[in-house]
């Protein structure tokens, strides 16, 4: 299970608390209004360009976050939990399989939607702020999805309907290669992802804090809320 956190516990975790989160970027959103800023560019009431403490650039920033951070919880987790059925089975890795395991019928998982890991991304990678590192690895992963799902569903289908009984297990032993590049170039990509989104979400939760500490110390329940999804942890396997 490779689960990412941006919140509150894990990134499962964020988007459990996804609610939490949105509300605390409504008020903020409230809050700049009312100050006469709106997160617009202007220096009224101690703002900057971005607004109120660089609000609107946490915003913009938060958003573009949010595709990437889905997919790692959804999408990214069902390709490799694919990957660990298939290979709960198979014994050599390298051959592949003979179709003779014992457990031969688990097969594999099949994607049955990859939207949120290829259309999602390349939304999300044409959204500002720029940041070339991550949409090169969201790219690269949302073309090892769109290759892997229709190898997922051949495999699927075949070990599912058992027609290895049928072919000596020709066609199984044609998608063994296939299928363990495609999980290759996917976990590199997914690897490379999990990192650069955990390091900018780690760099923006620090910004939000900073700005909260700015405007209500550390005294305000606000503050208490964003302490806690900054401190946390951010597991990347």
């Amino acid at each position: 299970m490779r689960k990412l956190l941006t919140g509150v516990a894990t990134l499962g975790l964020l988007f459990s608390t996804a609610a939490c989160e949105t509300d605390l970027d409504r008020e903020d959103h409230k809050l700049a209004m009312s100050a006469g800023v709106g997160g617009m560019s202007g220096n009224t009431a101690g703002g900057t360009k971005d607004g109120v403490g660089g609000y609107s650039a946490e915003r913009k920033l938060g958003r573009k976050l949010q595709p990437y951070i889905r997919c790692i919880n959804s999408g990214s987790e069902r390709v490799f939990s694919a990957r660990s059925r298939y290979l709960s089975w198979v014994k050599d890795k390298v051959k592949g399989p003979t179709c003779r395991e014992r457990y031969v019928s688990h097969g594999t998982y099949k994607l049955y939607s990859t939207s949120n890991c290829t259309t999602g991304l390349r939304l999300a990678n044409i959204k500002r702020p720029k940041l070339p590192a991550l949409e090169k690895a969201a790219a690269g992963f949302a073309k090892a999805v769109s290759e892997l799902k229709p190898l997922l569903d051949s495999a699927y289908n075949y070990y599912n309907k058992r027609r290895y009984k049928d072919d000596g297990c020709a066609q199984g032993k044609a998608l063994h290669p296939k299928l363990m590049a495609a999980w290759k170039r996917a976990s590199i990509f997914d690897t490379k992802m999990r990192l650069l989104v955990a390091a900018e979400n780690k760099k923006l939760q620090a910004r939000r804090l900073a700005r909260v500490i700015q405007q209500y110390g550390k005294d305000h329940p606000r503050y208490f809320h964003r302490k806690v999804i900054a401190d946390a942890k951010i597991p990347l396997g």
